[in-house]
Order: C-alpha cells, then structure tokens, then sequence
C-alpha cells in the first residue's frame, strides 16, 4: 500500500470517527445539556490524536511500520 493511500485511509478514518461521535452524542441527546454537549465537542475535537492508534489497529501494524519505515529511509536518503 503506498504512502499516498495510507495518507487517505488516516485522513477518512480520523474524519469519520469524529463525525460518528458527533452523530452518536446528537442521537443519545446530549446536545440538550451544555455540560454533555461540551464532552462531545472535546471528544471530536480531540480524537485525531487517538487516530493514528485507531489506524494502527484497522490498517495492520505491520502495514504502518512499513510505512514508518520508508518514510525514514527517505529522510535519511535526502539527509546525505
């Protein structure tokens, strides 16, 4: 898988994610009480930094090592 498409799939996952949690707290009611409406704002708000977790779960470890890797290996390419 290349990096590009790896890129896309964190993108759309960290997206849809957020949106879920969005839906889920508007569907459970929680828009109708402030101090519930502001836990799923933080929820949303803060879930791209769980995204890459998530991610490493949905996309296989070893895919996102792989990745990791080439990444480096083309830092250091252009670092000499």
């Amino acid at each position: 898988m290349s990096t590009t498409v790896k890129s896309v799939v964190f993108l759309a996952l960290a997206f849809t994610i957020s949106w879920v949690i969005v839906g889920a707290g508007w569907a459970m009611g929680w828009h109708n009480s402030q101090q519930s409406a502001v836990f799923t704002l933080a929820a949303a708000v803060f879930e791209p930094s769980f995204a890459p977790g998530f991610d490493a779960h949905a996309l296989g470890r070893d895919v996102m090592a792989a990745g990791t890797r080439s990444f480096l290996a083309s830092q250091t390419a252009s670092d000499a």
